[in-house]
């Protein structure tokens, strides 16, 4: 159940199918804004990083994502990366994406399927699909 990951004052602000109602706009077209496809990157950075250690470390996924997002020139600074690496992931967390333990992110159980449907639906659109 998502309301296990998500934060207990998000919980009041959103439903369960308001929060699966944004999920599917993330998927359905991950391009549509520049906080939609970071939401979309932060949940393929923790995915790609998992591969190599688990859970991902913070500070793993805060240079990482920078390069992931395309924003390695935009976000010089360190405080720059860092912050924009907490707004993406903890709106992740929000949507049940994510969770968050201490300084480690973790991938959550329904993560992997949608990982591989925004994947595909990215490869789409990058196609003219």
């Amino acid at each position: 159940m998502i309301a296990d990951v998500r934060d207990p004052l998000f919980h009041d602000r959103l439903s369960e199918a308001q929060v699966e109602l944004l999920k599917t706009f993330v998927v359905r077209d991950p391009f549509e804004s520049p906080v939609i496809l970071g939401i979309a990157s932060i949940v393929e950075a923790v995915f790609t990083l998992s591969k190599n250690s688990y859970p991902v470390h913070m500070s793993q996924l805060i240079e990482y994502f920078s390069y992931h997002a395309g924003k390695y020139f935009d976000w010089k600074t360190k405080k720059a990366k860092y912050n924009a690496t907490r707004m993406y992931s903890n709106y992740a967390t929000d949507l049940g994406l994510l969770a968050k333990s201490g300084d480690s992110v973790y991938l959550t159980p329904g993560e992997f399927s949608f990982t591989l449907r925004l994947q595909l639906q990215k490869s789409l659109k990058m196609i003219g699909q």
